[in-house]
């Protein structure tokens, strides 16, 4: 099952990769919530209780909202700044050479695609769907001459997802869905070797992952909407391999590691170098496991008139699941990160690499927002939103996630071309508070003490259409 999704998931990553770049991640942790253009307006207040398409990744009984067959589509264009400055306490504070700020954000485009369909002629109350999103993603590119790129470098994790959705309308009050996930997964770590502007050692691996989604929608009065809904976490057992690449490690370089004593040549060093720079090429088979979060989303739409609506979320996100990625080698070999290995001595199969540890918390997010129908055609929404973020301590911020408390500020509207077509639009400020992060590398030293800023812009735009009525 596991090469099958992979399979599937390169072809789909492949055709992604054209409109999608990973980024620094738009919600908690890691994960991203830019799942759709019409949530994007109101800080996604009342998603798991909405009533279009999108609304399914939140809550699987969205699938049962809308009557015949129904599409909807975005694409998000998303802008982070952030910062990184190094302060006291950093190894390498004003080293000659070495840059003591950095930005980490790239720009990204996000796309997410969903499709429902109702069993009109043979069960009018039964309904599937398809979802087709990231749900989970980031990208970071430090400058490689940062006094923290030994600590961490060059960071991405890439997932798409399939969701197939069946869900039932038992009444006109209550209706359930549930789903699978199928997912696609692929994660490079990169730090440099020795001297921030060493070789790159990195590790690049990919895998499939299986989970569930599920959701109740309550209706208990024409005037109220009460959505529920779950997404599992899921497990990936990245393969791949664990390498350094770049210019060849040398003598030089091994020595400012601290593990050989000069020259190269020398007893303590015998082998070392040779092995290294086989390592170059091949280096060894080693996994990783990446421990996703289930997440939780409680939603409330509220009509106060005829055309107006009130809004609200509260989302959970088990990120305490997550811990950080140990790196384990497949197959005998060097100890590279620690060098603890010398001459021809090689580490058996099993032997953990490096660990980026990350003992997080759990997050939490709370929405509200108001709808208001300027006329049939014209629908204008706007909403805030509070992020509690699940890093709670600046030895658990990773470099490629610098992650703390934010506050969001959305506005949006939808243009409703015809009674089939609808065009949504939302944008959305992040204002993150001001944190630092503060970690050693996997092997013990240097260590980094950063200031981080950081703020996010996010665009996005979307169209849904309707058949077959």
């Amino acid at each position: 099952m596991n090469q099958t999704i992979k399979t599937i998931g390169r072809g789909a990553a492949a055709i992604a990769a054209i409109g999608l770049t990973a980024s620094t991640a738009m919600a908690g942790g890691f994960m991203i919530r830019e799942q759709g253009a019409l949530g994007q307006g109101d800080s996604f207040a009342g998603a798991a209780a909405g009533t279009t398409p999108s609304s399914m990744f939140f809550n699987s009984a969205a699938v049962t909202s809308n009557t015949g067959l129904n599409f909807d589509s975005s694409v998000t264009w998303i802008a982070p700044d952030a910062t990184l400055t190094a302060t006291t306490g950093s190894t390498l504070l004003n080293v000659p050479g070495v840059n003591q700020s950095t930005q980490i954000g790239r720009d990204a485009y996000v796309p997410s695609a969903y499709m429902t369909y109702q069993f009109k002629n043979y069960d009018p109350n039964m309904f599937i769907g398809l979802a087709v999103n990231s749900p989970f993603g980031l990208r970071s590119e430090p400058d490689q001459r940062w006094a923290g790129s030994q600590v961490g470098g060059a960071t991405s994790v890439f997932t798409i997802n399939f969701n197939p959705t069946i869900g039932y309308k038992f009444s006109d009050q209550l209706s359930a869905g549930v789903g699978a996930q199928l997912e696609y997964g692929k994660a490079i770590f990169k730090f440099a070797t020795g001297t921030p502007t060493g070789p790159n050692t990195f590790f690049d691996g990919e895998s499939g992952a299986v989970g569930a989604t599920a959701g109740l929608m309550y209706t208990p009065t024409p005037a109220t909407r009460i959505g529920l809904g779950w997404r599992s976490g899921l497990n990936h057992e990245l393969d791949g391999r664990f390498a350094t690449g770049g210019s060849p490690i040398t003598g030089a370089n091994i020595l400012a590691a601290g593990k050989c004593a000069p020259p190269a040549t020398s007893p303590s060093c015998a082998g070392t170098a040779a092995f290294v720079n086989g390592l170059l090429n091949t280096g060894v088979a080693a996994k990783a496991e990446l421990r996703l979060p289930d997440v939780i989303t409680l939603s409330l739409n509220q009509a106060l008139s005829s055309n107006v609506r009130l809004l609200g979320s509260v989302e959970w996100t088990n990120w305490s699941r997550f811990g950080g990625v140990d790196l384990v080698s497949k197959e005998a070999g060097i100890n590279i990160i620690n060098f603890s290995k010398t001459g021809s001595t090689s580490a058996p199969s099993g032997t953990t690499i490096g660990t980026l540890s990350a003992p997080w918390s759990d997050g939490w997010f709370f929405s509200g927002g108001l709808e208001y129908d300027v006329s049939k055609a014209v629908t204008v929404r706007a909403g805030g939103a509070y992020e509690i973020s699940p890093i709670k301590n600046s030895t658990d911020r990773l470099t490629a996630i610098p992650d703390a408390d934010r506050i969001w500020a959305s506005v949006g509207f939808t243009y409703n071309v015809s009674s089939a077509t609808a065009l949504d639009f939302g944008y959305s400020h992040l204002f993150v508070d001001s944190s630092q992060m503060d970690r050693v590398s996997v092997a013990g030293a240097p260590r980094i003490v950063a200031n981080v800023d950081a703020s996010i812009d996010i665009v996005s735009v979307g169209v849904r259409m309707k058949f077959g009525e």
